[in-house]
């Protein structure tokens, strides 16, 4: 039975990557091979990146740390990074599978063991794990390899074994703080909130690592040989990692293989012996008491515009992953003010540098709107209660325009505050600056149509949780591509013609003309949706 789960859950993981979205044309099939090869090149794109990245930072360290005679520090760094990684990756993964799941009722109803459901999960998640930790520890050995440093035959073993057992201290950690998450939050009426400080702190930190890396491996180098000792102190688990790659200590081998393994296997005893009880309690918030008041009727469109816009900020992974942009826009704008003066210098010192500065930072802002994608999965989201929205006395168009709105009424306050401030902190003129906020709102309206549009053409209703939807969903990715790519259609003609001093018409009439393209292109969308695009979603399935 165990192998059956695990097999179910890994099949239920490949089908959300390998099938599309069910209709009545199309009941579940493949996805096509123009579909696959986009997921697969997003896939490679995000793994040559981290790879990328951790290669470039080993590849700073593995020679001076091996000089200096701390080789072990080498490999414990490459394991308390992917000890983070792992940790950060699956902690709310594992509350969702192990304290969350709605399937857990219907799998206790039938002659499954409590302790194989729990396996079956856990192997889940040590599988996300090793693929976490693969991002780290490949760049690591590959670098310490391409270097040819020496390598042992008992190091090698030590490393294979360690870095395989490596993912049980992180898997430990996320399942501990995964029942203290579902703890606190049982009797709270937003849980999302948890969610959220925790990814944005999250990408704080992970923004302020990654613009201050090169700072950090400087000290690294310069100070290996001191901060040696104080690491050994401080994380002896990961210096007994680091021994035992380094110089094959199997003693060390052992001391972390015991710290990693017994923690877990006393985790999972007591897991499983109270499973029962944790995936039957029931978390609810408490009650509040109901109070009469005068009722307010709406319009239908103020109404399904509310509705979307209820949904997108009562869903913490809906926040987090469409609306990134708009967090992206006011760090832009954050930056700029720090960088302003050595920035404006720079600008100062050349007039058609200075003159560029107004099409160049709308560019920048029409970018970050092209990854707002609040309207993307907004068809898809809908789900098994598509039909409640088709059976409603309001036609299709409406709906449509309602989820584009929506994304509208959210996302232009930010896009405005942010135009506004780029202008006033470039120093740019009055004209320039509502031509650059005349152009962001439009790109806005204009990614907005084009997500409905995009989802209303590859709709995914098969999904199990959501967050597949708005994650992984083709839908989410054609919009962010077309939308990234659309920027580029009017500026790279400027900038070329701007670097061959070949300008025919001034910048604030050029971004005018700009809006208004994307504002025809949004104009004829809305036709669609009136003319047939209505007809097509009340026959979706």
């Amino acid at each position: 039975m165990f192998k059956a789960l695990v097999k179910t859950r890994m099949a239920a993981l490949w089908a959300s990557l390998t099938r599309t979205r069910r209709s009545s044309k199309n009941d579940g099939k493949a996805r096509s091979g123009l579909a696959k090869a986009g997921m697969a090149v997003l896939f490679i794109y995000l793994a040559v990146v981290f790879l990328g990245m951790f290669g470039a930072m080993f590849g700073a360290i593995c020679v001076p740390f091996y000089s200096m005679g701390i080789a072990w520090m080498y490999f414990a760094i490459a394991a308390s990074i992917a000890t983070v990684l792992c940790f950060i990756g699956s902690v709310f993964t594992a509350q969702n599978q192990l304290y969350g799941a709605k399937d857990n009722e219907l799998l206790l109803s039938m002659p499954v063991k409590p302790s194989a459901i729990l396996a079956s999960r856990m192997v889940m998640l040590l599988i996300l794990n090793y693929f976490y930790e693969a991002l780290v520890v490949l760049p690591a050995v590959g670098v310490w390899i391409i270097n040819r440093l020496p390598v042992s035959v008992a190091g090698a073993l030590c490393t294979l074994i360690a870095f395989l057992i490596l993912p049980l201290m992180p898997l430990t950690l996320s399942c501990l703080l995964g029942w203290a998450i579902a703890a606190i939050t049982a009797r709270m009426r937003n849980k999302n909130i948890i969610s959220i400080v925790f990814s944005l702190a999250f990408m704080g930190a992970y923004f302020y690592f990654y613009s201050s890396i090169q700072r950090y491996i400087e000290k690294l180098v310069a100070l290996g040989s001191d901060i040696a000792p104080a690491f050994e102190k401080a994380v002896p688990p990961f210096y007994w990692l680091g021994m035992a790659s380094a110089e094959g200590d199997i003693a060390k081998l052992i001391l972390f293989i015991l710290c990693c393994a017994v923690p877990f296997a006393l985790l999972y005893m007591v897991l499983a012996r109270s499973f029962i009880g944790i995936a039957t309690e029931k978390r609810t918030a408490a009650k509040i008491k109901y109070k009469g008041g005068q009722m307010h009727v709406r319009r239908p469109m103020a109404g399904l515009v509310n509705k979307e816009i209820r949904r997108f900020a009562g869903n913490a992974m809906y926040m987090l992953n469409a609306g990134i942009g708009l967090l992206m826009m006011l760090l832009a704008v954050v930056f700029l003010a720090i960088k302003r003066d050595g920035l404006m210098a720079a600008l100062l010192s050349d007039h058609r540098i200075m003159e560029g500065a107004g099409p160049f930072a709308a560019f920048i802002i029409c970018m970050l709107c092209g990854m707002v994608l609040i309207s993307a999965p907004s068809i898809s989201i809908e789900g098994k209660s598509l039909w409640i929205m088709q059976t409603l006395p309001v036609k299709g168009c409406s709906i449509l325009r309602a989820k584009a709105l929506a994304h509208i009424i959210i996302a232009e306050p930010f896009v405005i505050v942010s135009s506004v401030a780029a202008a006033i902190l470039l120093e740019q003129s009055f004209v320039m600056g509502i031509m650059i906020t005349l152009l962001a709102a439009v790109y806005t309206i204009f990614t907005a149509y084009l997500g409905v549009l995009v989802n209303l053409r590859f709709p995914r209703f098969d999904w199990i949780n959501e967050v597949t939807a708005i994650k992984s969903s083709m839908a989410v990715m054609l919009t962010m591509f077309i939308g990234m790519a659309a920027v580029a259609v009017p500026f790279v003609p400027y900038v070329i013609a701007f670097a061959n001093m070949k300008l025919f018409i001034g910048p604030e009439l050029y971004l005018l003309l700009c809006a208004v393209f994307f504002g025809a292109i949004a104009a004829i969308m809305d036709i669609y949706f009136k003319k047939s695009g209505g007809a097509r979603f009340e026959f979706l399935s």
